[in-house]
């Protein structure tokens, strides 16, 4: 992404070359850091589940591209959010530049309903 004189940041899409813009001010929602020693009974999960509304049956969709083996990551989240209750999680495995460039990934992202805007970031 690049930055221009305007404070907005540009990403070039796909196919036509041509920048997207959003400000970053437009930015709506929450974001919950959870540490590694997360726990389903625990505050910041327990935060991010009611941020979202996914005790209210809300979808959470979850990405672990940040550690070292995204499939053993997504399994222990899967198991924090139903030993937490939460039933309707979806969390793609994306291990590779082929999965993160996957379109339907990004369709079931921009599916979500506009009030399930809380993102939770695991350091594992």
């Amino acid at each position: 992404m690049a930055s221009r004189s305007d404070g907005r940041r540009a990403r070039r899409t796909a196919g036509n070359g041509a920048a997207r813009s959003q400000r970053a001010g437009d930015a709506r929602g929450a974001l919950v850091l959870i540490g590694g020693a997360c726990s389903a009974d625990g505050n910041a999960l327990g935060a991010f589940i009611r941020l979202a509304g996914a005790d209210r049956g809300a979808p959470v969709v979850g990405f672990t591209t940040a550690s070292s083996n995204p499939g053993r990551a997504a399994a222990a989240w899967r198991r924090d959010f139903q030993a937490a209750g939460v039933r309707n999680v979806d969390i793609p495995i994306v291990d590779g530049r082929d999965a993160a460039n996957d379109k339907s990934i990004a369709e079931g992202v921009r599916g979500l309903p506009a009030s399930s805007s809380a993102a939770a970031i695991r350091c594992t």
